[in-house]
């Protein structure tokens, strides 16, 4: 950390955020809309600084006490996948992230962050147990986490939302569509039982590592589900909107873009808000599309 930081300016800080987080408590249960608009800070000669004395509030408030009933896990961070691996994953985290593989939840950047600013989990490295800044270093250094993307996906996150990678099905629907011929034979009953563990797989933080569409644009897609929705992993629902981050100096995606990008139909493409200075777009889902099948 800088020495150069005024402590006064990382107590006003520190007192905003208090009271920020205060005032979502009050409203934690009272049932919400995506904003219509989203604020995102600009590039100015100071936000190094800016960015020191938030570092700074992060690692005092994480270094607080926990809360003695809320449950904790403990993740190793992988080099090798640029991922923190939490091999026991408890509630908090299984519910909010989708499907574990073999016994173990992989976590991006952006959900290991933020889980660990909640103090619902630690990060190691080699057994080692890593502070905040050792985390953002490694999310940041390591992982590759977009500050953009995690100013869109924490806030949302903070408000109530469920936020997950998207999943791009268009490959489980290309294999309800080319698996009769490929299976030749194979019995109804067999086949049916496919189908229905393909519909029912529900959407994962791990499925969706680099985007299968063909574009040249840098995109982060999630899919948000409102607070009022019983998200389930066992079930696969329709997210209540499509998220899709890009770089700041790249437009904002158009509603045909982030339809062709999220491989869903739409019966009203509708652009509900986008970020300034245009980082991050929304597209409300109305009706998805569902493969035909006759078996």
């Amino acid at each position: 950390m800088s020495a150069a930081v005024d402590i006064d300016d990382i107590d006003d800080t520190q007192n905003s955020i208090l009271t920020f987080i205060h005032d979502s408590k009050k409203q934690r249960d009272i049932p919400r809309e995506l904003p219509s608009k989203v604020s995102s800070p600009s590039a100015t000669d100071t936000e190094p600084e800016y960015i020191e004395i938030l570092l700074s509030v992060y690692e005092h408030l994480i270094s607080a006490a926990h809360h003695s009933r809320r449950e904790s896990g403990t993740g190793e961070w992988s080099a090798d996948s640029s991922e923190v691996v939490v091999t026991r994953p408890v509630n908090v985290i299984t519910k909010t992230f989708g499907l574990s593989m073999g016994g173990k939840m992989r976590l991006n950047g952006e959900e290991f962050v933020h889980l660990h600013e909640r103090g619902v989990l630690t990060v190691r490295d080699s057994g080692q147990a890593l502070d905040t800044g050792a985390v953002w270093r490694l999310a940041v250094g390591s992982a590759h986490l977009l500050v953009g993307v995690y100013t869109a996906y924490a806030y949302l996150r903070r408000l109530g939302f469920t936020v997950i990678r998207h999943v791009h099905i268009s490959r489980d629907r290309q294999l309800v569509r080319d698996t009769p011929q490929q299976s030749g034979s194979a019995p109804k009953k067999e086949f049916g039982e496919l189908i229905r563990k393909i519909r029912q797989r529900g959407p994962s933080p791990w499925a969706c590592r680099v985007d299968p569409s063909p574009t040249s644009r840098t995109l982060a897609l999630y899919d948000v589900f409102k607070p009022t929705n019983q998200y389930k992993r066992t079930e696969h629902k329709v997210p209540s909107y499509v998220m899709a981050v890009c770089s700041a100096d790249q437009p904002a995606p158009t509603p045909a873009e982030l339809r062709r990008l999220t491989g869903l139909a739409y019966e009203e493409a509708a652009l509900i808000a986008v970020t300034e200075p245009g980082s991050t777009a929304f597209l409300r889902v109305e009706t998805a599309e569902t493969p035909s099948v006759n078996i």
